[in-house]
């Protein structure tokens, strides 16, 4: 590098050593008598080389002492003589951590890795594609259950110092030396890897007595322009990927060598047609066709059969045929930004009946309309993830995904947004998420449909229009609601309101409490909602049984949380339930957390005089809610708290230190 002097960076001494494989395996080990001379020997094995001591001390960690002494027997052994000098001892030592992965998921997690460029970055999105493809899930529930295994593989293979966090989610990288190891890896077990990821490679010219030996093949991030033009053979190969090039040209004859593939990346290339011999390879279960913009005809991919991943977006794609409708193991189909497509072949989408994500983003409008029609009509078993766009610039998106397992539809920028064919989505929906709908003021009775108490969870944001969620000020609703006098309340089946930057929300319902019933709700969280002054009445709070959470931030406006049934009693006088005769008392039974944070003018959590009890609260918040005074009046009975005030811990007393003594009872 031409640098004026040289800095040599030593190894770490026999004390940093020992100090940092503490930090990793806990202090325990030096109270361990038995242990700690093993675990000295051990770290001598690491060579001063922090990356080693800390793999070798995460995998060690919760080990007992028959593997600790196993362990160091194994790293006094030389690794094979063909490896490098310069990895020589790492690899012994990281090829342990590897070896003490419990999970089979999170160790091909860590293979899959290696096939990206050194010194690039790894996604995680590719990982579970390559995944699902591969079949490397045991019983495997949907691709968000995909998702939600390799994140757990990832977390596990970042604790373990095999991968590093970038600042990103959705990226990881590997450190040099590991991913060497990882190479080194798969070349001694059943798997042989070809990677030549990121070497500036302007041509491929594979040797045919090498290529039948190869299951993975990695040529991403070079600058090859064409396939060879001949018949290769790959019995063995199972993985080919070779995204990010120049290609623009494939032979009819280059796969039919290729028939165990199941996983193949040409994304990012500048194919202009799909090869005859790419229908031969059957076992093919994901295909990543992305920004390959001279693509325009697919039809010849209806014999893929089981295929379950099909990417085709920013291609030219000018329709769906109906060939693709054979495609009935496909589980997710990806159309974003194609620009030229204007025909889905009406029926093909019903027929995918293991479909689970469907993405239609930035296509044309009429497209997204008559998808958005089929869908609603069409048996939605399986669906998980539905994403559509219509407009520009996302004017209008609509999305079904599963988040943990609920299914939820998200709906953003739209104009009339309470069609038939959405209200028919709603029904197979449990969850619904509307953003930015400007034209809305409350959701009921507009989304009245006889099924609507099945939604477990709501979301508003952005809606600057809405000013109530049930709102019964015409006579059409009112007989709604007096249909409904006999039936199931509303809410009855919620579980989660989340409500997000709504300018004109005054309070959540404007109709007869005795149609509200708030039985299962168990998180309240709102924010960003300045008109809002009060939230829940006593009577209906007196229904919150399965409450958990209450979170409020930055409601400006906001007076009380709970609200008395009559604010004009006298101090003295008892609380009654509205029409009950009978005195109130309110049993949060399953409420452990309340945050009030950014409310400038909130007076008290409640402002009536009955009884409350809190036998799970264990964490209250308050910060910035300068004009509280008081937690409220009539008794409130909280034997286990744990209060949090400005960033101090602190005693609920006092915050509460103006009231009268014995308004508040408290265990010890």
């Amino acid at each position: 590098m031409n640098v004026q002097r040289n800095i040599c960076v030593n190894t770490l001494t026999e004390d940093e050593s020992w100090i940092l494989f503490k930090r990793v395996v806990g202090e325990k080990i030096e109270t361990d008598t038995s242990l700690k001379k093993i675990a000295k020997a051990v770290v001598q094995e690491c060579g001063g080389l922090p990356l080693i001591i800390q793999a070798v001390g995460r995998a060690l960690r919760s080990k007992s002492s028959p593997i600790w002494e196993a362990t160091l027997d194994r790293l006094q052994k030389h690794a094979p003589l063909d490896i490098a000098p310069e990895i020589r001892k790492a690899f012994t030592h990281l090829k342990l951590s590897y070896e003490y992965l419990e999970s089979e998921e999170a160790k091909s997690c860590f293979l899959l890795s290696s096939l990206y460029r050194e010194d690039g970055s790894i996604r995680v999105t590719d990982l579970v594609s390559y995944g699902v493809g591969l079949g490397i899930f045991n019983n495997l529930d949907s691709i968000q259950d995909a998702r939600n295994r390799v994140q757990i593989a990832v977390d596990t293979l970042k604790s373990s110092f095999l991968l590093l966090p970038t600042e990103y989610k959705d990226l990881v990288e590997m450190h040099d030396v590991v991913r060497d190891v990882a190479l080194l890896i798969a070349s001694k077990g059943k798997d042989n890897f070809l990677v030549n990821s990121g070497k500036r490679l302007r041509e491929w010219k594979p040797t045919k007595n090498t290529s039948e030996s190869y299951t993975k093949i990695s040529l991403m991030y070079n600058k090859i322009s064409e396939l060879p033009d001949q018949d290769l053979q790959f019995p063995l190969l199972d993985t080919f990927i070779i995204r990010d090039n120049e290609i623009s040209f494939v032979s009819d004859e280059f796969f039919r060598g290729m028939k165990e593939v199941k996983v193949l990346d040409l994304s990012y290339n500048n194919l202009c047609f799909l090869p005859q011999s790419m229908k031969l390879l059957k076992k093919l279960r994901m295909l990543d066709l992305t920004a390959n913009n001279g693509i325009n005809e697919i039809s010849l991919l209806g014999e893929l059969k089981d295929l379950e991943i099909l990417m085709l977006g920013f291609t030219g794609i000018e329709q769906i045929p109906e060939e693709i409708g054979q495609l009935t193991s496909l589980r997710m189909l990806n159309l974003e930004w194609c620009d030229s497509l204007s025909c889905i072949t009406p029926g093909v989408i019903s027929r995918l009946t293991c479909l689970e994500e469907l993405y239609i983003l930035h296509c044309g409008g009429d497209i997204a309309e008559l998808s958005l029609v089929e869908l609603s009509t069409a048996e939605l078993e399986t669906l998980s993830g539905f994403y559509i766009q219509i407009g520009d610039r996302s004017d209008y998106v609509f999305s079904i995904h599963k988040s943990h397992i609920r299914r939820v539809l998200y709906i953003a920028r739209v104009g009339n947004v309470f069609t038939d064919s959405v209200k028919k989505l709603i029904q197979v929906s449990e969850s619904i998420v509307l953003e930015s709908i400007e034209d809305m003021d409350s959701i009921l009775p507009d989304m009245y449909e006889e099924n609507f108490n099945d939604l477990k969870s709501i979301t508003l944001r952005g809606c600057q229009n809405v000013s109530c969620l049930v709102k019964t000020m015409d006579q059409d609703a009112m007989q709604i609601f007096g249909e409904r006098e006999s039936k199931e309340k509303f809410f009855a089946q919620m579980e989660e309101i989340i409500l997000v930057d709504l300018q004109c929300l005054e309070l959540l319902w404007d109709c007869p409490h005795q149609y509200i019933s708030f039985g299962n709700l168990q998180i309240i969280k709102i924010k960003g909602c300045p008109s809002l002054v009060s939230l829940i009445p006593v009577d209906v709070a007196q229904g919150l049984v399965n409450l958990i959470e209450i979170e409020i931030q930055d409601c400006d406006n906001l007076v009380v949380v709970i609200s008395g049934s009559d604010e004009h009693k006298n101090d003295g006088e008892i609380e009654q339930i509205e029409g009950t005769g009978i005195d109130a008392q309110i049993v949060f039974s399953c409420l452990t957390s309340i945050s009030l944070s950014g409310l400038s003018g909130l007076e008290s959590f409640y402002s009536g005089h009955s009884t409350i009890k809190y036998p799970s609260l264990k964490f209250i918040k308050v910060e910035g809610c300068v004009s509280m005074t008081k937690w409220g009046h009539g008794v409130h009975v909280i034997p286990n708290i744990k209060f949090h005030d400005q960033g101090r811990d602190c005693s609920i007393n006092d915050m509460i230190a103006n009231e009268a003594s014995g308004e508040i009872e408290f265990g010890s």
